[in-house]
């Protein structure tokens, strides 16, 4: 699988890690626990805000960084400290709402890891293109804020993402394609089809990786990491051995250089049982 023992392995949560049901599995908890005690670093690398996680993976004493709001944070462990954030400028800011108010958009806003969203929307998500499977995480998440627009002025410099609430998929190729027209300041990206996800420019997972790896002084050829969408195939690039678990994206097989069971079958516990496997062997046979 690799040519260098594996020292941090990052793993992507919803449909990758987590089960379809949304939990950790105890073959999953089990060689996370395994891996830390063979010393290498587990890292939670998500769009969700870090106020979104899953407590049964912050609990964890293993765990002890997350990659949030698709690398426009690193968090620290249970405490939530941010050690890096990477707000949207003001300029961006501008950009986009002028995209919402020619569009009549709904948004979502992350403030130092809290995300919020128009009420209206809480109401009734399904009603704007939320998938029935995403209402209850979104209605327990979610902030109500009744004037967004507002919200995001009073914010500026403070924002860690917007998401744009997305109808169809053809609505959101093209606010990208509009917003790229506009702007060089924006990292875009979705990792649920009724999303386009923004973040500062130079954000994403796979950038918040190499962030953390500098600080923790461990090289790309010592990383691993697996995910199942689009914003996790700048992650898997970045990886010395990326994994994309069955039910990933188009984009994520592509930017994967192995191909795993789906995450009803388990397929990161399997990623790293065998990361832990290859690590045993040395380097001579790896």
């Amino acid at each position: 699988m690799g040519q260098q023992r594996i020292k941090l392995a990052a793993f992507d949560l919803d449909d990758t890690l987590l089960l379809p049901e949304g939990t950790l599995s105890e073959r999953a908890r089990a060689a996370i626990e395994k891996a830390a005690d063979l010393g290498m670093e587990i890292v939670l690398a998500s769009g969700r805000s870090f106020s979104s996680l899953p407590a049964e993976l912050l609990g964890m004493p293993q765990i002890h960084y997350a990659i949030t709001s698709n690398g426009a944070a690193v968090n620290e462990v249970p405490s939530g400290k941010r050690i890096l954030a990477r707000c949207l400028s003001p300029e961006s800011i501008r950009v986009i709402l002028k995209l919402a108010r020619e569009e009549e958009l709904v948004l979502e806003a992350f403030v130092e890891g809290i995300p919020y969203a128009w009420e209206t929307y809480l109401q009734n998500p399904e009603s704007y293109g939320c998938p029935s499977w995403s209402v209850p995480y979104v209605k327990r998440t979610r902030r109500p804020c009744n004037d967004m627009e507002e919200f995001l002025r009073l914010h500026e410099g403070e924002l860690d993402s917007v998401d744009l609430i997305c109808r169809s998929q053809e609505q959101r190729l093209r606010y990208r394609s509009i917003l790229e027209a506009r702007t060089g300041e924006l990292y875009m990206t979705t990792s649920v089809p009724h999303l386009l996800e923004l973040s500062a420019a130079g954000g994403g997972k796979g950038s918040g990786l190499a962030w953390l790896c500098g600080r923790l002084g461990i090289s790309r050829e010592e990383t691993a990491a697996c995910g199942n969408g689009d914003n996790d195939a700048d992650m898997l690039l970045y990886a010395a051995i990326g994994g994309a678990v069955a039910n990933a994206s188009e984009v994520c097989r592509k930017a994967a250089d192995i191909l795993l069971p789906s995450n009803g079958e388990e397929g990161a516990a399997v990623f790293l049982e065998r990361l832990m496997e290859e690590n045993g062997k040395g380097k001579e046979s790896l």
